[in-house]
């Protein structure tokens, strides 16, 4: 969630790095976000604008109090809707549409003039012989013909058992006798 205000951060902003477990902090940069007094991880603070992430803690709720804490001053609290996911995406600009704030694979900024790669033929992976959506394929920086796939798991494809998994590259396909454990 972004927050907009002032005084919310310190002047030059501030993004988190995760400790050496994956967590983030949630005080950073000498603020604190609350959802009904819940601490919430902080991604980034300024002194107009906090980027934190809602606490699991509100999900059963309807609203919820959001105070913005600065050098142990708390902002007014308001009072915000809790929807069960609101996505959204970060732009260059800031204003919310145009170019998308993301990296590419080898970590630079992704624009016009650096696009990110893609594969020459098409990807298909197959979950249980099922088709699964490609979120993500993309060149392996340093390893020449590796290639990363992120897919998501078929809602058909049955819980609890070891399915079989295979990549199909253009018309190539990988080796049989490879699975993955469905939960």
């Amino acid at each position: 969630m972004s927050l907009f205000g002032r005084e919310l951060g310190p002047p030059d902003g501030v993004s988190a790095v995760p400790d050496s477990t994956g967590l983030l902090d949630t005080k950073f940069g000498q603020t604190r976000v609350l959802y009904d007094g819940v601490p919430a991880p902080i991604l980034f603070a300024r002194a107009d604008q906090v980027n934190a992430i809602v606490p699991s803690a509100v999900a059963e709720r309807t609203k919820t109090r959001v105070p913005v804490e600065y050098r142990g001053l708390a902002s007014s609290w308001q009072m915000l809707s809790v929807a069960e996911s609101a996505p959204g995406l970060f732009t260059v600009n800031g204003a919310g549409s145009g170019q998308v704030l993301a990296l590419n694979q080898d970590g630079s900024p992704n624009s016009a003039v650096n696009p990110a790669p893609r594969p020459v033929l098409p990807v298909t992976p197959l979950l249980g012989g099922q088709a699964a959506e490609v979120s993500e394929a993309v060149s392996v920086p340093g390893l020449a013909g590796m290639l990363q796939v992120k897919v998501r798991v078929p809602g058909t494809v049955a819980a609890g058992s070891a399915v079989p998994v295979t990549l199909k590259a253009g018309s190539a396909q990988s080796q049989a006798g490879v699975t993955l454990v469905v939960q």
